[in-house]
């Protein structure tokens, strides 16, 4: 994945939760891999606590609004 700020710009949309790391990966690497910009987010909270359930524990993929409905 290109390198890119640690947080997404204003305006970004969730299109996937997934409950781990990895399987967050995944999924942005195959949008990215389709010409879709694509961020993954954790919660800061649930990784200074090791959380890896509940809203805590989910990790997000987020696309520029543009790229959203492709």
């Amino acid at each position: 994945m290109s390198q890119r700020p640690s947080t997404p710009a204003e305006g970004w949309k969730i299109v996937y939760v997934a409950h781990s790391e990895p399987e967050a990966l995944i999924v942005a690497g195959r949008l990215e891999n389709q010409g879709i910009e694509a961020f993954v987010h954790r919660e800061v909270t649930g990784n200074a606590y090791g959380v890896y359930t509940d809203p805590l524990g989910e990790v997000s993929v987020l696309v520029h609004p543009d790229d959203y409905e492709q």
